[in-house]
């Protein structure tokens, strides 16, 4: 065993190491593909840059709707159980 994780033998299932490294490449295929990163998640960063550029006049308005934004998230954050429900 010269450091190479694929000749550890799975703990607590002794002889069943190649299952257990398929298990293990599942799950890290799986985490690594709910981790990635979709266009659809930099959707509102692109508004928030266009609003900047669009309406220049309402920075007093973006800005208290960003607080609110920041506020509620924060809110949500210390109350774990109780998400917030917005209407």
């Amino acid at each position: 065993m010269a450091g190479n994780s694929s000749e550890l033998p799975a703990a607590g299932m002794p002889g069943k190491s190649g299952q257990a490294a398929a298990m293990r490449a599942r799950a890290v295929a799986y985490l690594a593909n709910r981790q990635r990163f979709r266009l659809i998640e930099g959707l509102p960063w692109a508004l928030a840059i266009a609003a900047y550029f669009a309406f220049p006049d309402r920075m007093t308005f973006g800005s208290q709707i960003l607080l609110m934004v920041l506020f509620a998230l924060s809110l949500d954050d210390a109350e774990e159980p109780a998400p917030v429900f917005t209407a």
